[in-house]
């Protein structure tokens, strides 16, 4: 589900089978009390290969849809969508990654809890999206544009599977996220050992202080 913070209008949004080879995603709108749908609302987002985990968000006139491939319990890459309306159309930006744009994620050795999570069989986690899967980005409530503008405006949130324990080893995965304010189809998300609401700064006017 997703509220959309321009409109204060709800939407739900799901996975469904286009053929026997690829999926898509489509969308309704909700009814005002969320108890329904509407159903002339009913939309196909795009028709693509396999996706899932989607979550959706706004900002600065844009809205994401954030998903990853389709593997059972195993991690995948993730994919980021982007359109001017929670209907979309949406059109796929790229992948969201950690380090430089469109290189794949790079992040440092993050501790795993137990067995080796959700990551690939060889150990390298590629675009694998810090061995988590999606389940909703939410917007971070100190973030300011004018008296923060620094902070992460939104909170990367997420599942890590343990495919061979998934009842006792599924745990979650927390971090800044952040849109480039030059180029809105810029997603950027960063690996922390811990972070605070109040104090992870902006890649990307790290990158403009240090010239880059």
């Amino acid at each position: 589900m997703f509220q959309d913070p321009a409109s204060s209008r709800a939407f739900v949004y799901w996975r469904t089978r286009v053929n026997s080879h690829h999926t898509g995603f489509r969308a309704m709108e909700l009814t005002d009390d969320c108890t329904n749908v509407r159903r002339e609302s009913d939309h196909q987002l795009f028709q693509t290969a396999n996706r899932e985990a989607p979550a959706v968000f706004h900002a600065r006139g844009q809205y994401y849809l954030w998903a990853s491939g389709t593997a059972g319990w195993s991690p995948t890459t993730t994919h980021l969508y982007t359109a001017d309306s929670p209907l979309g159309a949406f059109n796929r930006s790229g992948l969201n990654n950690s380090r430089g744009w469109l290189v794949g994620w790079d992040p440092p050795p993050i501790p795993e809890p137990g067995q080796h999570g959700n990551r690939r069989a060889d150990g390298q986690p590629g675009e694998w999206a810090f061995g988590s899967q999606s389940t909703f980005i939410l917007p971070n409530p100190l973030f300011d544009e004018v008296l923060h503008p620094t902070l992460a405006p939104f909170i990367y949130m997420a599942d890590r599977w343990t495919p061979d324990d998934l009842y006792s080893m599924g745990t979650y995965v927390w971090l800044p996220l952040w849109i480039d304010p030059k180029n809105a189809s810029r997603v950027r998300v960063e690996w922390h050992d811990s972070w605070r609401l109040d104090n992870a700064t902006s890649p990307f006017l790290r990158a403009v202080t240090a010239g880059v």
